[in-house]
């Protein structure tokens, strides 16, 4: 997936010229303070009324009017909308300019006047660079999943396998739920990889981590720990039920064949080990502890 395609379908895209949309959650948040501005302003005028406060209440509710249009639906409409707000206030100084002490008001009916554009300029712009920095973040967070993902199989890397590992410790600790993990190892790695090549030896991993996949639970997470080895999570599973997956793979896996590139007639048996360990809630502290155990029967040859 291309930077511009990740892009496209993180941003929401407004009309030509408007630029790129914020996000839903955002446009909402934005209106609420808008009108929780307005709705503080009316409060004070409601209980401090002064000499010219309904006009002053008027011109802000156009402001904000202008600012949530801006930030909604882009600067351009908001612009044109600030235009007859300007033509609409303009009007009423002239006419009000005769009035006994216009003179002192004249200034701030100018400035209004300014502040309906500027705002609109404003709104449009934040809007934008909201869009474009909500955008990034996803950006980055798909581009991160990317990489912590192994082209070859599909599966999660090491580092992945460490925090997923840790987020189910700590869960399963909270609701004494059962967790276990899965390694396997292929066997004789190393000779696979002088005899096949490097093209090949890709396949056997592929092959394997297919098989995984058709064979395991969705919520089982996949992940390739090592060049020979791969790990499993499976939550809300003691190791009773750990050892019931195990039994069931380890015939199945000793029985591919014929995993290398497709058309080359090379037959390579996967010889795996395969360990696994469960969750001891009264005396594992740490996600580590059920990895180690697990790795440490796998050391041993255990087949």
């Amino acid at each position: 997936m291309s930077e511009t395609s990740i892009a496209e379908t993180s941003v929401n895209k407004r009309p030509v010229g408007s630029g790129p949309r914020p996000p839903e959650s955002d446009v909402i948040y934005f209106n609420l303070l808008m009108l929780f501005i307005l709705a503080a302003f009316t409060t004070v005028i409601a209980y401090t009324p002064a000499s010219g406060a309904p006009e002053m209440f008027l011109a802000l509710s156009c402001l904000i009017l202008n600012l949530v249009v801006g930030y909604n639906a882009g600067t351009w409409t908001a612009l044109l909308l600030s235009v007859a707000f300007t033509f609409a206030y303009g009007s009423y100084v002239i006419f009000t300019a005769g009035n006994p002490g216009a003179a002192d008001v004249r200034l701030t009916h100018i400035l209004w006047m300014l502040f309906f554009p500027i705002g609109a300029a404003l709104s449009g712009r934040y809007a934008q660079i909201a869009a474009r920095l909500r955008g990034g973040m996803e950006n980055g967070r798909t581009l991160e999943k990317l990489v912590a993902i192994d082209e070859k199989t599909g599966f999660y890397k090491e580092q992945e396998f460490f925090k997923q590992l840790g987020e189910e410790f700590v869960r399963a600790k909270r609701f004494k739920t059962p967790l276990s993990i899965l390694l396997i190892r292929i066997n004789s790695f190393a000779e696979f990889a002088l005899i096949y090549g490097e093209a090949d030896i890709a396949g056997i991993i592929r092959t394997v981590s297919e098989y995984l996949n058709k064979n395991l639970r969705f919520c089982d997470t996949k992940f390739l720990i090592a060049e020979d080895s791969l790990g499993v999570i499976l939550p809300e599973t003691g190791e009773a039920g750990a050892k019931a997956v195990l039994e069931k793979l380890r015939p199945a896996l000793e029985q591919i064949t014929n995993a290398t590139r497709p058309g080359v007639k090379k037959a390579a048996h996967v010889m795996p080990s395969i360990s696994f360990a469960g969750m001891i809630h009264e005396r594992d502290r740490n996600a580590p502890e059920i990895f180690e155990r697990a790795r440490a029967e796998l050391d041993g040859g255990m087949d």
